[in-house]
């Protein structure tokens, strides 16, 4: 018999890119070289950040910018990497979504991965 999964928790980072200006806000500081390797924008500023936890198969919702709603689902987690899946909504209606190719998902201790939507980082 098999353990039931923990929850895993969860963090997003809202980042406007850009091409006004120049730099990486200080708070994301960590990740700007990789942002410009990804996107090729100038600027990246933090708009905001949430965390949270979710069970396997059940969503975790943060607000986001705007009257969206972000939606991860934890879709599986197998040999340490997780799959999720991503939404994006606005006013009740799917806005975006993406899900995290199984290849580039997270490692559950610790890592981060990027879901295929680029307005939102999930951490584990």
């Amino acid at each position: 018999a098999s353990s039931p999964q923990a929850p895993l928790t969860l963090q997003a980072h809202v980042i406007l890119a850009s091409n006004q200006g120049q730099g990486v806000d200080k708070a994301i500081e960590g990740i700007g070289e990789e942002l410009r390797k990804i996107f090729r924008y100038s600027r990246y500023q933090l708009l905001s950040r949430a965390s949270g936890r979710a069970a396997l198969k059940e969503p975790w919702r943060a607000p986001l910018p705007g009257g969206r709603r972000l939606d991860v689902t934890p879709l599986a987690v197998q040999d340490g990497l997780s799959r999720v899946g991503v939404k994006i909504l606005r006013g009740g209606e799917r806005a975006r979504k993406a899900c995290s190719p199984p290849r580039s998902g997270c490692r559950a201790a610790g890592a981060s991965c990027w879901p295929a939507h680029p307005l939102s980082r999930a951490s584990w």
